[in-house]
């Protein structure tokens, strides 16, 4: 078997790298919101667009809550439930 060289230190070129720029939330630098408007702007939409997330969700939820579910469907999460919890049980142990 035959490697190719060119390919094998280009790998090992991009696992250099990686060492290189590697960095941590630590590093991040915060912006400053209050001078610009539009970054402002930005973080206002980003938190408008998760509340509609959360108001979705819950409407989502509410909604699946009210259809009625077949009995085995019931008695297949009664028993997916039970063993989860006998199972949680033992780990606690």
């Amino acid at each position: 078997m035959q490697i190719n060289h060119k390919f094998f230190a280009f790998l090992v070129s991009l696992l250099l790298l990686g060492q290189k720029t590697f960095a941590s939330e630590a590093n991040l630098q915060i912006p400053d919101f209050t001078t610009s408007p539009s970054s402002f702007n930005l973080l206002f939409s980003g938190i408008l667009i998760s509340l509609a997330g959360v108001v979705y969700g819950i409407f989502r939820y509410f909604k699946i809550k009210s259809v009625k579910a077949h009995k085995s469907m019931l008695e297949i999460g009664n028993l997916i439930y039970e063993t989860c919890k006998t199972y949680l049980i033992q780990q606690g142990k």
